[in-house]
């Protein structure tokens, strides 16, 4: 009944070079999805091994800065930008000053109403602390800002990639080079509503289509590779 509904699509049972080298129309969407979808699992594992490179490095990153209030990292190139802006800026940071830790108290052992100004030495000292944990913090930031900036690049790049080629790799696609097929051999008019399930299965099959299934697909990155 597949067999039938397929008609000249059962053509589809070739060899990888009976597919690649053949003249006929029907195997020409076929053609592009076996090409594209190859295309796709190559992006797919460049998406993953940019994803391994970026992910301990962002992880890195992310428990440097949260000291200094930054819980989200940056997902795009001006929020990186305006990241190494603050950083440079906190780390550029002056050390606190004495004079603005002043307080005026009584002169001891001075006449009544006579104050002084003294330095308060545990606010001071607070200040300074805090200031050289920021700018420690904000350095260490820095240190690792331009390898975990570059490493989300590549991962953007690649994630942007396969996002781009995934359509073509699509289930979709794929049912409208069968729809494309059946109307190269005057069967038609047919839609992707006349192509069944059965059907679908049958050259997903044949093709390789999924995670668990092996054929031309799979015979073509293979051929890319050798």
């Amino acid at each position: 009944s597949v067999n039938a509904d397929l008609k000249g699509v059962n053509s589809l049972n070739r060899s990888l070079n009976g597919l690649t080298n053949s003249k006929d129309a029907k195997m020409d969407g076929f053609r592009a999805f076996v090409v594209a979808s190859a295309e796709y699992e190559e992006a797919k594992t460049a998406l993953e091994q940019a994803l391994g490179v970026y992910e301990p490095l962002a992880m890195s990153f992310a428990d440097l800065i949260e000291p200094l209030g930054y819980d989200v990292l940056p997902n795009n190139p001006t929020e990186w930008d305006a990241l190494k802006s603050d950083l440079d800026s906190i780390a550029a940071t002056p050390k606190p000053i004495e004079a603005d830790y002043m307080v005026e108290q009584p002169v001891e052992g001075g006449e009544e109403g006579e104050t002084e100004f003294v330095l308060d030495v545990d606010a001071y000292n607070m200040a300074v602390q805090d200031w050289s944990d920021a700018v420690g913090e904000a350095n260490s930031a820095l240190d690792e800002y331009d390898a975990t900036r570059a490493a989300w690049m590549d991962y953007a790049v690649a994630y942007n990639d396969a996002i781009a080629k995934e359509a073509a790799a699509s289930e979709d696609a794929m049912i409208a080079a069968i729809v494309d097929a059946l109307n190269a051999t005057g069967a038609g008019p047919v839609t992707a509503d006349d192509v069944s399930d059965e059907m679908t299965a049958w050259v997903a099959a044949r093709l390789g289509a999924g995670d668990d299934l092996d054929g031309l697909i799979d015979e073509y990155i293979a051929s890319q590779d050798s």
